[in-house]
């Protein structure tokens, strides 16, 4: 329970972040700390059209 209470105010918190950036690209680069919490993950990758955004522990961009 404990748990979920706080997955859900760092998603609650999150989810008001992204969405007062004008580009989804932009916002996920503001909040990638954020992010990265609230998966647990070591790295992430984003890409768009012919943009590839990494941070953290991600494979070599080719």
């Amino acid at each position: 329970m404990q748990f979920q209470n706080h997955f859900n105010k760092i998603a609650m918190r999150l989810k008001e972040n992204l969405l007062v950036e004008d580009s989804l690209q932009k916002s996920i680069q503001n909040n990638i700390h954020e992010i990265l919490h609230l998966t647990d993950a070591d790295g992430i990758a984003l890409v768009t059209h012919e943009n590839v955004f990494t941070h953290g522990h991600t494979p070599e961009v080719d």
